[in-house]
């Protein structure tokens, strides 16, 4: 993550699997949200996070960033899609 960009932008993982994912950022604190997963997670620079989750169930979900972190944070999204 940095400002005001998921690198990569789209995540596409397997119907079924466990997902671990390790997030960090390059800049200031993030958020690596999914509200449709229930998942929120704030990411801080130099402490990388790691969240995990059964992707059971298709489709594509809106990542965006749940913390503030200036002006372009709004714009500040991505996606997972499950296949």
């Amino acid at each position: 993550m940095k400002k005001y960009s998921f690198d990569p932008p789209v995540i596409r993982v397997k119907q079924g699997s466990l997902v671990e994912l390790e997030i960090s950022t390059r800049d200031v604190q993030h958020g690596f949200d999914i509200p449709a997963l229930g998942i929120k997670e704030p990411i801080q620079k130099g402490r990388p996070a790691r969240v995990r989750f059964q992707a059971d169930r298709k489709g594509e979900y809106r990542i965006q960033c749940g913390i503030v972190c200036g002006p372009g944070h709004d714009e500040m999204t991505g996606r997972l899609i499950v296949e």
